[in-house]
């Protein structure tokens, strides 16, 4: 099958969105299809390179990327880039792109399936950020949406949602994970890279530092563990997207400055090295549609803690994961829980990994997306 992919940018700092379609891609190439990647913007720089050659080490053969040589795409562009991809199917990414009128409506034109992943993007919670623009987006482009044969939603409240008011023909896909690159990895990499935590235990978060990801409420929840025997240092590790002076002026007002440490970003085997090493993995989103690096963290057999709002339903529902509660005592006893026993932890941790791996394996995932390609 003739695949073509088109999303706005697989810059790294975009977060989940190019790693889906980059691993995604990679696996229908596993599994012998033609993909192609159709990007909205330059891709051609050093850090989109380093992470292909990171999550694509192994293949013989690559997806093709076609990309403008600078700036944004034009709409000529984006038909001729479609056109000469000669797909079979058409799968979208994200919601809020102009290029994606663009696609959709190539795809209409042409007779060719469509389906778009909209990576959380309509859930209740995310659409109430910029509601006013969004809403006037969503207005004045409704193909986006109403064109796909399915939209491919991250759970089952942004599913809901999208049903009644763009597509009826929607289902919850989640995002798989490489769980090949997070089992029987070590903390060297990461211990050697910054030697201050060398026999530190850390909890660790990674993810972007937006307010969308409660990184001010989760310090707040840690100083609470801290205050009542927590041992846990707490490791921040992410690109920097506005909310840097926030975080820190929480790390002061619960005076943890020395037992917090906010790191780069990290990728591939050294961000895996990090996950390796923590003994907990801990998120307190605001709002997340699904939470890749929570996934990662249970593949490695890391116990995790996290609440309902990181939105693993099936991993709630199937009782593999407990959900703290979503207040700074509550979840700083869920931090507590986990750092009391390390036999309890690393049962919850085998637990995570053996569900992991037979539930969010990119195989798996793929098979799944491919049914909906050909309609059944």
């Amino acid at each position: 099958m003739r695949i073509t992919h088109y999303i706005q940018d697989i810059h790294p700092r975009s977060g989940g969105p190019p790693a889906v379609v980059i691993d995604l891609s990679r696996q229908q190439m596993v599994r012998g299809h033609e993909v192609t990647i159709v990007c909205g913007e330059k891709s051609d720089v050093p850090e989109i390179a380093r992470m292909l050659d990171m999550r694509w080490a192994d293949l013989h053969r690559r997806p093709t990327i076609v990309a403008p040589g600078y700036g944004r795409a034009t709409a000529r562009f984006l038909r001729d880039a479609i056109s000469e991809s000669k797909p079979e199917v058409v799968h979208t990414h994200g919601v809020f792109s102009l290029g994606l009128n663009t696609v959709t409506k190539w795809s209409d034109r042409h007779g060719v399936p469509c389906v778009c992943s909209t990576h959380g993007m309509l859930h209740p919670s995310a659409l109430a950020l910029k509601s006013v623009k969004k809403n006037l987006f969503l207005t004045l482009f409704p193909k986006i949406l109403r064109s796909p044969r399915w939209l491919l939603t991250l759970n089952a409240e942004e599913e809901m949602n999208a049903r009644l008011r763009f597509n009826s023909n929607c289902c919850v896909m989640e995002n798989g994970i490489h769980v090949e690159s997070f089992t029987d990895t070590t903390p060297s990499e990461f211990l050697d890279a910054n030697p201050v935590l060398r026999d530190r235990p850390y909890a660790l978060f990674v993810g972007r530092l937006h307010s969308i990801k409660g990184i001010d409420n989760l310090i707040r929840a840690f100083a609470c563990a801290r205050a009542r025997g927590l041992r846990e240092e707490l490791v921040i590790m992410g690109p920097e997207e506005g909310w840097l002076a926030q975080i820190s002026q929480a790390i002061d007002s619960c005076a943890v400055k020395d037992k917090v440490h906010i790191l780069p970003p990290a990728y591939g085997s050294a961000k895996a090295s990090a996950i390796a090493g923590c003994t907990m993995f801990v998120h307190r989103p605001r709002y997340e549609g699904f939470g890749i690096a929570v996934a990662e963290a249970m593949a490695a057999g890391r116990p995790v803690v996290t609440t309902k709002r990181c939105h693993l339903d099936r991993a709630f529902t199937e009782g593999v994961i407990i959900p703290a509660e979503d207040t700074d005592e509550g979840f700083a006893s869920a931090m507590l829980d986990v750092g009391k026993s390390s036999d309890a932890a690393s049962e919850r941790g085998r637990r995570n990994a053996e569900w992991a791996k037979a539930n969010l394996a990119w195989d798996s995932i793929a098979a799944r997306i491919e049914r909906l390609y050909s309609g059944k």
